[in-house]
C-alpha cells in the first residue's frame, strides 16, 4: 500500500484560506452596496471602489477554481500537487492590481493630508511601485 500523503499543511490550509476569502468578499460586497447606495463621493473614486470590488471578485473565483482542481478535478492525484494550476498564477496579478489601486489612493490620502508633502509621498510611492514590481516579477505560466 502507497503512502498517504498528508494534505492538512497544504490543501488544508489552502481550502481555509478560499473559505475566509469568500467570507471578506462578501463583507466587501455588501460595504459596497451600502457605500453606492448611501456616499456622494466624486466619480473617479466611486469607480475606484468599483474596480477593486470586481477585481477582488475575480480573485475569489481565480482562487476558487485554484482548490477545485487541486481537490475535486485531481482527487486521489497527490502527483498533481507538483504542478500549479493556471489559475493560482493568475490570481497573483488580480493580487498585485488590488494592492496598487488601493495603496495608491492611500498615498493620494497622504499627499493631501500632509499639506502635499512631496518627500513623504514619494517615498510611499517608491514603495508601492517597488511592490508591484516585484509581485509581477514572480508571475509565471506553468
Amino acid at each position: 500500500m502507497a503512502s498517504a500523503v498528508s494534505l492538512d499543511a497544504t490543501l488544508g490550509v489552502m481550502l481555509i484560506a478560499v473559505v475566509v476569502a469568500a467570507i471578506l468578499n462578501g463583507v466587501a460586497m455588501v460595504q459596497a452596496f451600502y457605500y453606492f447606495n448611501h456616499q456622494n463621493d466624486p466619480p473617479l473614486i466611486r469607480f475606484l471602489v468599483g474596480t477593486v470590488l470586481a477585481l477582488d471578485t475575480i480573485h475569489q473565483a481565480l482562487i476558487s477554481h485554484t482548490i477545485y482542481t487541486y481537490t475535486i478535478t485531481n482527487f486521489g492525484n497527490p502527483a498533481s500537487l507538483k504542478t500549479v494550476v493556471w489559475s493560482n498564477s493568475v490570481e497573483v496579478i488580480f493580487n498585485a492590481l488590488i494592492a496598487l489601486l488601493v495603496q495608491s489612493f492611500l498615498a493620494m490620502r497622504v499627499w493631501r493630508l500632509s499639506n502635499y508633502n512631496r518627500l513623504l509621498v514619494g517615498v510611499i510611492a517608491l514603495f508601492i511601485i517597488a511592490q508591484f514590481v516585484t509581485i509581477m516579477s514572480t508571475f509565471h505560466f506553468s
